[in-house]
């Protein structure tokens, strides 16, 4: 959903039913959720010539691109494995859209 949420954001036709199989197809729908690595290749095969992809931990990076008008996925990461935080929206992560 987040990456139907950004390909739309951007202007692209990107239906959630259509990204659903689109996940399928590259590879990127796992048992234990989206592997996003997976999906980016997916849609930079569709897209390439529209969309483009940084990876980044860095808050600056995240912040100037959005300065430029791009639109991000964060991922928020789960519970610790050695149970030394819990996670915010879910035990195990979950994808956010970005926008500025």
């Amino acid at each position: 959903m987040a990456m139907a949420m950004v390909l739309t954001e951007l202007g692209l036709e990107a239906e959630p039913v259509a990204m659903a199989h689109l996940a399928l197809d590259c590879g990127a729908r796992w048992s234990t959720g989206t592997h996003m690595p997976s999906l980016i290749r997916g849609v930079l095969a569709k897209y390439g010539g529209v969309v483009k992809c940084t990876e980044s931990s860095s808050q600056a990076v995240l912040e100037a691109g959005l300065k430029l008008g791009a639109v991000a996925i964060a991922y928020i990461g789960g519970n610790a494995p050695d149970g030394s935080y819990t996670g915010l929206f879910s035990t195990s992560g979950h994808y956010v859209v970005v926008l500025h």
